[in-house]
């Protein structure tokens, strides 16, 4: 099961192809997050190569309740539900304390402008921002401490900032087969994000019906982390 878990966080944090991810943000910041992802073929296939699929899962990759016990290891979460009701397509949602504790270790003191989902307030005005770059990827890691395990760590972007992107893909090529790096160079990240409110401004993303943004972050991005990865948007 350790290697299943281990596994299928690769999957879900690293390879994981379409992940589309709802949040309804409150006044008081509180939050609820929807999220729905989807496993290519190319994955699932190395994953079974590899004997990493439990039988006892009918075939998907890890059991929904390892996942909602993971997630509700973090304080500020709650009301956590997991399901694969289709085979390597998982579907949830949770609620949030506060969005800026979403990757918040009360052990790690974070400095603010190291956090990966912050809200700001100014002038009336609030100002939600992702920010992920190499420099906060370790806090990650320390929420999250099995990033820290080599069979991880070497696909990340910490095992790989001296190699470049066609280097990588030649890698995940190896790994994952002729469909490999294909499906992770088609594969984003999508967020819609709701809030109480109107938009006045964006970065990096586009405004849908004056109250969401609408943000499309390239997976490999993520892994690689060449650069520092900001999205944002203000709000009132």
């Amino acid at each position: 099961m350790k290697n299943i878990i281990i596994l299928f966080l690769t999957t879900f944090l690293v390879l994981s192809c379409s992940s589309n991810h709802i949040i309804d943000i409150n006044e008081d910041n509180s939050a609820t997050v929807k999220f729905n992802t989807l496993n290519k073929e190319s994955l699932v296939k190395t994953l079974y190569e590899w004997g990493a699929i439990d039988s006892n899962n009918n075939g998907s990759i890890i059991n929904p309740k390892e996942l909602e016990k993971g997630l509700e290891r973090n304080y500020s979460i709650s009301n956590v539900n997991v399901e694969s009701t289709i085979k390597n397509r998982y579907s949830g949602s949770f609620n949030v304390s506060n969005i800026n504790n979403i990757f918040y270790n009360p052990l790690i003191n974070i400095p603010d402008n190291n956090k990966i989902f912050s809200i700001t307030e100014g002038n009336g005005d609030k100002t939600f921002k992702i920010n992920l770059s190499i420099d906060n990827y370790k806090y990650l890691k320390e929420f999250l401490p099995i990033l820290k395990l080599e069979s991880i760590d070497m696909l990340g972007p910490d095992a790989n900032q001296g190699i470049s992107q066609d280097e990588y893909m030649e890698m995940m090529s190896f790994s994952l087969g002729d469909d490999g790096p294909n499906d992770i160079l088609g594969s984003y990240i999508n967020l819609k994000i709701n809030i109480n409110g109107t938009i006045t401004s964006i970065v990096g993303g586009k405004i849908e019906n004056n109250s969401s943004a609408i943000f499309n972050i390239p997976l490999l991005d993520v892994i690689l982390l060449k650069k520092t990865l900001i999205y944002s948007f203000t709000y009132n």
